[in-house]
């Protein structure tokens, strides 16, 4: 059930802990991209084949009338939604492959650094990336369309900066480990 070179010096109920976690990830993972999936498929086929299903896209949106008024503004948005959802789920991927890697004993590993230096400005682009969209969508409500998606900008940006300096603490423990194998 759990890995043995995880389970050598680490207490069990880390262990426990952190297989709680790496399931919660796959689950989120999973999740999203599902929704970007069905986001996707819902905006293509709403622009290209069926221009009424926008009345009926993910999550009970109707977004009809503006792609009745305006669809070059309505794909766009579906393009805006769909990025921010996709790029969600390839961070929560790279997190999940941070957890598949790391090693409880030794976490203090250059590789660690660097998987999360780069989590942490996947997370940075998403998080910039979501509130552009979000003014967008914003200005679009201003010409009287409405548009109610959640799109995280600052929760992801928030979770970048958090990210950043855990890498950081994550470098200062690399550096201390190693003095102290040269001390010793």
């Amino acid at each position: 059930m759990f890995d043995k070179t995880l389970a050598m010096n680490t207490p069990h109920s880390v262990l426990r802990v952190y297989q709680g976690i790496r399931a919660l990830f796959w689950l989120i993972a999973i999740g999203l991209c599902i929704k970007a999936g069905t986001i996707g498929f819902g905006s293509i086929y709403s622009v290209w084949v069926r221009p009424e299903s926008a009345a009926h896209l993910f999550g009970g949106l109707d977004l009809l009338s503006l792609r009745t008024a305006q669809p070059l503004a309505f794909a766009l948005l579906c393009a805006g939604w769909f990025t921010v959802t996709g790029l969600q789920a390839f961070v929560a991927f790279q997190m999940l492959r941070l957890l598949l890697r790391l090693d409880l004993d030794h976490p203090f590993e250059a590789g660690t650094i660097h998987r999360l230096l780069f989590i942490a400005l996947a997370t940075l682009a998403t998080g910039l990336t979501a509130v552009v969209a979000e003014a967008y969508a914003a200005r679009l409500g201003t010409m009287g369309f409405v548009v109610s998606i959640q799109w995280s900008g600052g929760i992801m940006l928030f979770f970048a900066a958090f990210l950043y300096v855990l890498a950081r603490i994550f470098k200062h423990g690399l550096e201390l480990q190693t003095e102290n194998n040269l001390t010793v």
